[in-house]
C-alpha cells in the first residue's frame, strides 16, 4: 500500500481527515500526520497529563516568545546548546517497526536535523512499509517531485473565511481538537469580537487564499484527490468544535473582507 500525502492548511479538518483515512482503512497509522512540521524543534516542558495527540505539550515561552520572537527559522543546533534547560524535552519522529512513532527525548535536535528536515522525513517515509497519512502544508518547502516515497495525493480544500475565522477561535479557546468522547467546554466568553477589518485579520485570510491557489497550481498536473470539507462525511474519532454560524455571530465588519474573497473566486474561476 501506498502513503497519502495530504495538501492542506491549518484549521481545514486536517486532523479529522487523517482520522477518516484510519478508521477506513486506507492507510494504517495517522501517528505522523505531522512528520514535516518544525514545531517539534522547539523544546517543551514534559507533563504525564497532556494528550500530545490533541494538545500540545507547554512550550518555554521565556525562550520562544522572548528570546527567539517565536520564529523557528532563526532556530539551530547551537541557539539550542547555548540556552539549554535540564527539564527541556523535545518530541522526536522514530522509525519503529510499528511505524513511525512521536517519542519524548531529551537529546535536542542537531545540525543534520535542521538542515536536512524536509530530505529526512521523505527519507523515514520511504524506509517505512507500514502506509501512514502525512499532512503537506503550503508553507513547507517542498514539490511534488520531491516526494520520492510510494504515495496518493489528497487535498483537503475548506471555505478560507471559515479556515481563518477557525484560526482565531482556537487562538482565543486554546482548544485545537476534541476527540468524541471528550466533554471539554467549548464555549467562547461572549464578549469575543472578531473585528475583520483589522490588518492582521484581512493578511491571514489573504494568506489562506493564496495558500489554497498555491497548492491547487502544484497540484494541477497530479492525479490527486479533492475533498471539499463542507461536503464531506467524517468518519472520525474527532467531532466539530464550532459552526461557521457560530463564529460569525462573533464577528463585525465582515463586508470588509468581500474584496479578499472576490480576488480568490477569480483567482477559481480562472
Amino acid at each position: 500500500m501506498k502513503h497519502i500525502t495530504l495538501w492542506c492548511l491549518p484549521r481545514t479538518g486536517t486532523t479529522a481527515y487523517c482520522s477518516h483515512l484510519v478508521n477506513t482503512g486506507k492507510v494504517h497509522t495517522d501517528d505522523a500526520q505531522e512528520l514535516f512540521e518544525k514545531f517539534y524543534f522547539w523544546p517543551v516542558f514534559d507533563d504525564e497529563v497532556t494528550n500530545i495527540r490533541v494538545k500540545h505539550l507547554k512550550p518555554d515561552r521565556e525562550f520562544k516568545d522572548n528570546i527567539m520572537n517565536n520564529d523557528v527559522s532563526m532556530l539551530n543546533e547551537k541557539v539550542l546548546l547555548d540556552n539549554y534547560k535540564k527539564d527541556w524535552i523535545w518530541l522526536r519522529h522514530v522509525n519503529t517497526d510499528d511505524g513511525i512513532q512521536v517519542l519524548k527525548t531529551k537529546t535536542p535536535p542537531n545540525a543534520d536535523d535542521f538542515n536536512n528536515h524536509e530530505k529526512n522525513c521523505v527519507n523515514m517515509l520511504n524506509n517505512q512499509n507500514i502506509p501512514h497519512v502525512v499532512k503537506m502544508y503550503a508553507h513547507i518547502n517542498l514539490d511534488v517531485e520531491d516526494i520520492t516515497y510510494p504515495t496518493d495525493h489528497h487535498f483537503i480544500l475548506r471555505d478560507p473565511l471559515d479556515s481563518t475565522l477557525s484560526q482565531f477561535f482556537v487562538n482565543e479557546t486554546k482548544v485545537w481538537h476534541v476527540l468524541e468522547n471528550d466533554n471539554n467546554d467549548l464555549s467562547v466568553n461572549s464578549n469575543f469580537v472578531i473585528d475583520c477589518s483589522t490588518e492582521k485579520f484581512r493578511g491571514i485570510l489573504y494568506q489562506h487564499c493564496m495558500d489554497i491557489i498555491k497548492i491547487m497550481n502544484k497540484l494541477k498536473n497530479v492525479e490527486h484527490t479533492l475533498v471539499k470539507y463542507e461536503d464531506f462525511n467524517f468518519n472520525t474519532n474527532y467531532k466539530k468544535m464550532w459552526t461557521k454560524e457560530k463564529k460569525i455571530s462573533h464577528c463585525r465588519n465582515l463586508d470588509t473582507v468581500d474584496d479578499i474573497l472576490d480576488i480568490y473566486k477569480n483567482m477559481l474561476e480562472s
